[in-house]
């Protein structure tokens, strides 16, 4: 498919990936390529008036710098887990059907690990990925009573197995399953289970890390903060990081409100207690960006704070200012959303979740694939059992005839004609002609019995179920049997058959002597 892309870009005709070279003025160009950029299919979606939203939205309506933002990242280099490297994400996927628009954009934002949201006047995106930006501040004087509100994840979202669907060019973009482990997590936890399909995925490292991503947010990121702050809150936008100071935390005051300022001094709404060796503040500045200075002051409290080096300008009464130093206890968050108090129009509702800046590393580096063979990955479409064959047995006693029905069959096999792996079980169930099915069993073997069925004719079905999250084959159905007496032969002792067979003749394999007063027949 073919859509507009940045003028400073070329799409690189190996994996439809796109190569920028210098900046950007802000217009697009048509390849002739097909590019697999989800950022500008993105876009295309929002202004395209034929299948996308172009007849309610424009070109205005959609923020393109922060889609060009995620776009540089994605198409950055990464390990591909073969020894190799690869862009960090792509979209090779199909949009059908007649989903909701909202639905799709978060959808199509999920494959680069990104959200969408309304900024205003825009659909812009947040996309988590380090940033190097210094952090926007926030301390107990900014927010409603001095609190902040704090929420453990930890039992909520928790996993530690991701089993990640994505499509294999090598399997005719069948969907595969990639089985993705926390280590650290499954001892410390458990195995905990979670199952999602990497939306436009067709890279098997691009799955695993989706599942690495999934995996170590769930164990690093799992503590959320709430607050109600005052207006500087309304610049804070969904995916900026923010530095908090809660006082609370610290034991200690470390953050307040600036009082007056030069560009090499502070004075502070009240003394701060320096501890340590080393001290530094962050202050927001009158064009809302933060300033980072070590102080000169020694240790001990003090109300007014000097600055190794000047400030560009000098902050305003009543900005804030963080102190950092051997009993601060900052935090950072990543912002998840921000709206007006209904309450009290003045103050902001914010939250967000912990950052964690350790966990990107972690997702793109310290691990490798090898190359599985067919048959080895579970399966998304569970084989069916083969050569599924009933027979009826009657055993005869003094004073009663009994109907059985034993039933074999054999093993799934994969597409190459190599046994599954993953089957650990079979579900078995019987009817009547013209009945409905009952008498379900599950065994791990490849044969059963039905016992005392009594006079009829029957059909047997049997089901395969593997160990991921227990998924289940199509039933496959019997011959029909009919439940009669034919030749007597009269044993004296009767056994299962051998759990090892897997053919009907083999089911039938008893072994027979003498023994009067009991008589089997097939």
């Amino acid at each position: 498919m073919l859509y507009p892309i940045p003028t400073n870009a070329t799409v690189d005709p190996a994996d439809g990936g796109l190569v920028y070279q210098g900046g950007w003025d802000g217009t697009f160009y048509m390849p002739t390529i097909a590019p697999a950029d989800p950022c500008w299919l993105l876009h295309e979606l929002v202004i395209n008036e034929r299948w996308g939203l172009g007849r309610q939205l424009n070109e205005s309506d959609i923020d393109k710098w922060s889609l060009y933002s995620a776009s540089v990242y994605n198409n950055e280099k990464v390990q591909d887990g073969f020894g190799g490297s690869q862009r960090r994400y792509l979209f090779n996927g199909v949009l059908q059907g007649d989903q909701a628009a909202w639905d799709v954009i978060t959808a199509i934002c999920s494959n680069f690990d990104a959200k969408p949201f309304w900024g205003g006047e825009t659909i812009s995106v947040w996309q988590d990925r380090p940033t190097t930006e210094l952090s926007k501040i926030i301390t107990n004087a900014d927010v409603e009573e001095g609190r902040f509100v704090y929420d453990s994840r930890q039992w909520k979202g928790l996993a530690t197995v991701a089993l990640v669907t994505w499509n294999s060019p090598d399997e005719q973009f069948q969907r595969q399953i990639e089985v993705v482990e926390d280590r650290e997590g499954i001892e410390l936890y458990g195995r905990i289970d979670i199952e999602f399909t990497a939306f436009g995925c067709t890279s098997r490292g691009q799955a695993v890390r989706a599942g690495r991503r999934v995996l170590l947010k769930s164990r690093l990121d799992q503590e959320q903060i709430s607050f109600k702050a005052r207006a500087i809150a309304a610049f804070f936008q969904p995916g900026d990081v923010i530095l908090v100071q809660d006082n609370r935390r610290s034991q200690a005051r470390k953050g307040g409100i600036i009082v007056s300022a030069t560009t090499t001094t502070i004075t502070v709404d009240a003394p701060v207690a320096l501890t340590g060796t080393a001290f530094k503040i962050f202050v927001t500045m009158p064009d809302l960006t933060v300033e980072e200075r070590d102080l000169t002051n020694p240790p001990g409290s003090h109300s007014v704070l000097t600055l190794s080096a000047p400030l560009p300008a000098a902050p305003l009464a009543h900005a804030n200012w963080i102190i950092q130093d051997f009993g601060s206890n900052i935090r950072k968050y990543r912002v998840t959303s921000v709206s007006p108090d209904r309450s009290n129009p003045v103050m902001y509702e914010v939250t967000g979740e912990l950052y964690s800046a350790e966990k990107h590393p972690l997702i793109e580096s310290g691990w490798s694939l090898d190359e599985l063979p067919v048959g080895s990955q579970p399966p998304t479409i569970v084989p069916v059992p083969r050569n599924v064959t009933a027979i009826a047995v009657s055993i005869t006693r003094p004073s009663k005839r009994i109907n059985d029905i034993l039933v074999s069959w054999e093993i799934p096999f994969n597409s190459d004609d190599t046994p599954n792996l993953f089957i650990t079980s079979y579900l078995v169930e019987i009817k009547r002609q013209g009945g409905n099915w009952f008498g379900r069993q599950t065994v791990t073997q490849t044969t059963t019995r039905f016992e005392d069925v009594g006079n009829d004719s029957f059909i047997v079905r049997v089901a395969a179920v593997t160990d991921f999250n227990n998924r289940v084959s199509q039933y496959v159905e019997s011959n029909t049997v009919v439940t009669s007496g034919s030749t007597i032969i009269p044993p004296d002792d009767l056994q299962q058959p051998d759990q090892t067979t897997t053919t009907a003749q083999n089911v039938a394999n008893f072994t027979k002597s003498r023994n009067s007063g009991f008589a089997i027949d097939f």
